[in-house]
């Protein structure tokens, strides 16, 4: 039997500082800024977890997966992933939860997981 994911519906303010630092990295610093509060006001979906890592080219190799892991056995709450679409470049930016999509798709790759996903504007 698979294991339950357990998903909180709040994004933590940490998440969205994380998503914001994380994205100044890839995009223009204003971007970063417009983007980040984008997700702020962004209403949740659910994605195939196995969908999200194949469009964002991820390969579960990071180290903190399992603390991550840990965290769904002892059935912590995750947090939703903050996402953007790159349509012109035909990929997903995982700006947070990097750690958890690794460790959910180990329980369950076929889990819809909940995200907050907005469009990079170029």
């Amino acid at each position: 039997m698979k294991k339950k994911v357990r998903w909180s519906k709040i994004v933590p303010e940490g998440n969205y500082t994380a998503a914001q630092r994380y994205l100044s990295l890839v995009v223009e610093k204003n971007s970063a800024v417009s983007l980040t509060s984008a997700l702020r006001k962004a209403k949740l979906e659910h994605q195939v977890a196995r969908d999200l890592m194949r469009a964002a080219d991820y390969h579960p190799t990071a180290p903190n997966d399992k603390k991550q892991r840990k965290e769904i056995r002892d059935g912590h709450k995750l947090s939703p992933f903050l996402v953007v679409r790159d349509i012109a470049q035909r990929r997903l930016i995982i700006a947070d939860g990097y750690h958890r999509i690794g460790a959910i798709c180990e329980f369950d790759d076929e889990a819809k997981v909940p995200c907050k996903i907005v469009d990079l504007v170029a």
